[in-house]
């Protein structure tokens, strides 16, 4: 916070943070949601970009919000949230819609957001900020309990990264269940560690190490996917462009020979 450039715009975040947490309809919101204690196993599948109040005040004074836009975001998240979930008809969503009310109402006074066309005269349009794309890759963090996480849930705007543990389970065998040869062939298996059983973390994006990694068997159950992790110390930096152009070379058709012409009748 010793930037003055940024104590412009941060102090004030500060204060509508302050205001939020102090209003007497502000408690479901203050604390991530235990959505276990609760009993409401849907909860994260429901809500997979979960905020609160009390995440975006310790990522704001931790450097890791670098915009005024970026925190609106995740205050207006954190209700959205909110009103998604829970029924038009249930106390917490009524809180919710009273409470981005009361948002709208302090950060309106700082005048802080951009309009629309302020952004397209400052060219935000056209600067394509290249980003790696954290959903759904395998990360490695420094000093973490596990040696390596899935990323389930991540939060660009925020750099905002929900993980789970994993862990070795074995090699894999030389060959397929189809008879062929397996291509990672005595390499360990890493598989999620099932729920409850680890640790799982919220941390900045800045934190992670992308591993470069390929699931060897692919389902749309996380818990099921055995992955093959080649962690060369590197970090693994393609965004979805270098993917979308990678898969794009793909080996060229070899071209038809042409036809001969036909003989005229």
């Amino acid at each position: 916070l010793e930037n003055p450039g940024v104590m412009e715009w941060v102090e004030p975040c500060i204060k509508v943070i302050n205001n939020l947490k102090s209003h007497k309809f502000s408690w479901p919101f203050v604390e991530p949601v235990d959505w276990q204690s609760l009993g409401i196993p849907d909860y994260p599948f429901l809500v997979p970009n979960r905020m609160d109040l009390s995440t975006i005040e310790s990522k704001l004074l931790a450097g890791q919000i670098r915009s005024p836009e970026a925190f609106a975001r995740g205050v207006r998240l954190t209700f959205d949230n909110a009103t998604t979930y829970n029924p038009s008809d249930d106390d917490v969503h009524q809180l919710a819609r009273k409470m981005r009310i009361v948002f709208e109402g302090h950060w309106a006074t700082f005048h802080l957001e951009k309009t629309r066309k302020e952004r397209e005269a400052d060219g935000w349009k056209k600067k394509k900020k290249a980003t790696t794309h954290m959903f759904n890759r395998v990360v490695a963090i420094e000093d973490a309990p596990a040696e390596y996480y899935f990323v389930l849930h991540y939060v660009p705007d925020l750099q905002w990264c929900h993980l789970a543990p994993m862990r070795a389970e074995g090699v894999f065998p030389a060959t397929t269940k189809q008879g062929l040869p397996h291509p990672s062939v005595g390499r360990q298996c890493w598989k999620l560690v099932p729920e409850g059983e680890g640790q799982e973390l919220d941390v900045s994006a800045e934190r992670c190490r992308v591993i470069k990694a390929q699931a060897v068997k692919k389902s749309s159950d996380a818990d099921k996917e055995n992955w093959d992790l080649m962690d060369d110390g590197g970090d693994d930096e393609r965004d979805e462009d270098e993917d979308s152009k990678a898969k794009s070379h793909s080996k060229p058709k070899e071209p038809k020979e042409p036809k001969e012409p036909k003989e005229p009748k």
